[in-house]
């Protein structure tokens, strides 16, 4: 797997890795207030992470063709079948909105024919706009999505995950008994129904 991240550095994204798989606090983990069982937990998860197959790049700065020779080296060096970047407004710089959406459509675009290419998965994480905040039910959809209109056309699924607890409100359903996790919500999917 190649993990791009635009935003956060190698450090912070390993130790946010070690926290999912320990279940330990992030930022217990980079404040090194921990007990001798976590630092157990942590050698044991760092060891696993480092032996699997996970290449992390994280510079500020990409443009589209660095991105896409960054994902054809890695496939062709180490085989990588997954990519995942974090973010796309990152990458995607424009002062209009047209300006925007013909960015991210050349974006899309480039990399929905890299993955058809090389035969790999690309996922492309995007934040949502401040509006699903104001909802009585701030449950995501695709119009709080950063692209819209056209540009969704090159994307062939679109999820969402919902965390109710985030905003204060109890379990939508039963099926969530205690109430602390995420809800995926498929808003778009090409290769099948929802």
């Amino acid at each position: 797997c190649l993990y791009i991240s635009l935003d956060l550095s190698p450090k912070t994204i390993t130790s946010r890795f070690i926290a999912c798989k320990t279940g330990i606090e992030s930022s217990k983990l980079l404040r090194k207030t921990l007990n001798d069982q976590e630092r157990q937990h942590i050698q044991k998860a760092q060891k696993s992470i480092d032996e699997s197959n996970l290449w992390i790049s994280a510079q500020a700065h990409h443009t589209i063709a660095s991105i896409l020779a960054m994902i054809q080296a890695q496939v062709d060096e180490n085989h990588v079948k997954f990519v995942v970047i974090d973010d796309l407004q990152k990458i995607i710089h424009g002062k209009t909105k047209s300006k925007l959406n013909a960015q991210s459509a050349e974006l899309l675009q480039a990399l929905k024919e890299i993955a058809k290419t090389l035969q790999i998965a690309i996922v492309l994480l995007s934040q949502l706009s401040r509006e699903v905040e104001k909802r009585t039910l701030p449950i995501p959809q695709l119009s709080d999505l950063f692209l819209q209109g056209n540009t969704l056309a090159f994307v062939d699924q679109i999820w969402f995950l919902y965390r109710p607890t985030y905003y204060g409100i109890e379990n939508l359903d039963d099926t969530d008994s205690e109430g602390q996790g995420a809800k995926l919500i498929i808003a778009k999917n090409n290769s099948g129904s929802k």
